[in-house]
C-alpha cells in the first residue's frame, strides 16, 4: 500500500474493485491451500488481459523423496494444511478446465543432496543445512538431475489466457 499497489484480501474482492485487467498475475505456493483450485485458476482469470500470462508454483507430487523415503517422506509431504498435490499432469488438467492454455512448465529442486542424505539418514529435513563430503558441484548435478527428471521439489507452470475471438 505505501508503494501505491492495491492490495485486496481475496480474489473476489479484487474481481469486484479492479477496474483495468492485468498482464501477468504470480501465485506462489498457494494453489494447494485453495478449496478448490479449478475455481480459483477461474477467478483470477477474470482478472487477465487476453494474452495474459499467470505463473502458478505448488510442490511437486513426484518429489525424488517421494520415491526414495515413502515411509518417512510421506508424513512430511501430506501436511494437513495442503488440500491438495499436483503433478506436471494434474496441475496442466486444472488450467485447461478453468480456460487457459499451458504456455511452460518448469521444475525447480531448492534444496541440496544433503537434504536427500538427511533424510535417509535421520528421517527429517535439514533444508539447506550443509553436510561435509558433499559440494557444491554435487549439489549442482543433484538439482539439474532431479529438474530435468521431473522430480524437483517444486513445480511452475506458466498458463496463458487465449486472446478472444
Amino acid at each position: 500500500l505505501k508503494r501505491g499497489y492495491n492490495v485486496y484480501p481475496s480474489l473476489s474482492e479484487a474481481i469486484k474493485k479492479e477496474k483495468e485487467t492485468i498482464d501477468y498475475a504470480f501465485t506462489i505456493q498457494v494453489i494447494e491451500h485453495v478449496k478448490n483450485p479449478v475455481e480459483f485458476l477461474e477467478q483470477i482469470k477474470k482478472l487477465i488481459k487476453p494474452d495474459g500470462r499467470v505463473l502458478v508454483s505448488t510442490p511437486n507430487r513426484n518429489d525424488i523423496l517421494m520415491t526414495m523415503l515413502k515411509d518417512k517422506f510421506y508424513k512430511f509431504f501430506y501436511r494437513t494444511q495442503h488440500r491438495w498435490y499436483f503433478n506436471e499432469s494434474s496441475l496442466t488438467k486444472c488450467a485447461k478446465i478453468a480456460g487457459f492454455s499451458v504456455n511452460k512448465v518448469s521444475f525447480i529442486h531448492r534444496y541440496g543432496m544433503a537434504n536427500a542424505l538427511y533424510w535417509l539418514r535421520d528421517g527429517v529435513p535439514k533444508g539447506k543445512q550443509p553436510m561435509e563430503g558433499v559440494d557444491d558441484m554435487q549439489d549442482a548435478f543433484w538439482r539439474a538431475s532431479l529438474e530435468k527428471n521431473k522430480q524437483s521439489d517444486n513445480l511452475y507452470i506458466e498458463l496463458v489466457l487465449p486472446p478472444k475471438h
